[in-house]
């Protein structure tokens, strides 16, 4: 009997860290099942060039290299992935089409529609949504009919938060079942180890800050990071109120989370990851959406208690004394991915 074949609905072909690692760790796990994977690429030209443009910002003189070498690791990085286009492939010769996972259910890629593939939308039996999120999005009337058709269609529906759920189930009267992300599914030790051999860090420890972040929070870690004797250390973005941003790909961008004594992140993924690898970090918010789906996600792992890891933005919140248990994390993380691949499995037959 040959390998399972499965198609792959997500973003992956975009400059975004999270998005990348998520897919990959998808990728792995389903890999880990004895399957062949490919993702099945369903949107245009158009929506390309918006994700684009959304993931790289404003182009200024003092960014141009540090976005042209990101673009230059992203597209490195993307040889990982078996891309095919959705519309040259015949979806009877895969067994599954998994959906997922990550925000690819938010009603509007910029000014344009989510193409309706992402939800669904497709002539094949056993189609499955893996971790989808909403981005926090919970108001129904956003989505257009066809994108709720597909909601209809789909046969395992998981998803990675609350909102998703809920909105769902005002869709469609069914009930989604709660999953971790994909990057907790796998342990990216020995990934890193695999993929990174020629960053060569400075022994001096480092604060490692990933996500966007305010001037006045830029320069609030700037005064803690000298206060602590620590080397301040942006990667992803590039901040002028930081002396040292670092273009990475997502793999390098693991590395760096890896090898740092303290973190504050704004986004998902440098959650999930830092949680991943036991790193002792701060969540910093800036994007209400970005909240509702990191808190829910929280909560899925036993992690309400939301002193141990975010940061309102101020002085006296910033100490990294109160630190996330890890023997009990790893308990809930276990018992999670059992229960996450026992649905993989079902969604693969």
């Amino acid at each position: 009997m040959g390998k399972k074949r499965i198609g792959i609905i997500t973003l992956v072909h975009v400059r975004n860290i999270g998005a990348v690692l998520q897919a990959y760790a998808m990728k792995e796990t389903l890999m880990s099942l004895g399957c062949e994977v490919h993702f099945l690429k369903g949107y245009d030209f158009s929506s390309s060039l918006s994700f684009f443009k959304g993931d790289m910002g404003r182009i200024r003189p003092w960014n141009i290299k540090f976005l042209f070498e990101k673009n230059r690791k992203f597209v490195k990085t993307f040889g990982e992935f078996t891309e095919k286009r959705l519309s040259d492939v015949n979806l009877s010769d895969y067994d599954a089409i998994i959906l997922g996972s990550d925000s690819i259910w938010i009603p509007n890629n910029g000014k344009e529609k989510m193409d309706i593939s992402f939800f669904g939308n497709l002539d094949h039996p056993r189609v499955s949504s893996y971790a989808a999120s909403t981005g926090g999005n919970d108001n129904l009337d956003l989505y257009s009919e066809e994108q709720i058709a597909g909601w209809k269609n789909i046969k395992f529906l998981t998803v990675r938060d609350n909102y998703a759920q809920n909105l769902v189930k005002e869709a469609t009267n069914r009930e989604a079942q709660l999953v971790v992300d994909p990057t907790l599914l796998i342990d990216w030790i020995p990934i890193i180890e695999q993929k990174i051999s020629d960053i060569k860090l400075t022994e001096e420890p480092y604060m490692l800050v990933y996500g966007g972040v305010s001037k006045e929070i830029a320069l609030r870690l700037r005064k803690y990071a000298m206060e602590k004797k620590l080397q301040l250390i942006n990667i992803g973005t590039y901040n002028r109120h930081f002396e040292k941003n670092v273009a990475v790909s997502p793999f390098e961008y693991l590395y760096y989370i890896n090898n740092a004594s303290y973190i504050v992140t704004s986004m998902f993924h440098g959650v999930m990851l830092s949680l991943a690898l036991h790193k002792n970090f701060r969540y910093i918010s800036m994007d209400e959406n970005r909240d509702k789906k990191i808190a829910a996600s929280m909560e899925i792992l036993g992690l309400t208690e939301e002193k141990s890891w975010k940061w309102n933005g101020d002085e006296s919140g910033l100490d990294f004394k109160e630190e996330i248990d890890y023997i009990e994390f790893e308990s809930k993380r276990v018992s999670q991915i059992k229960i996450s691949k026992m649905l993989i499995e079902e969604m693969i037959g």
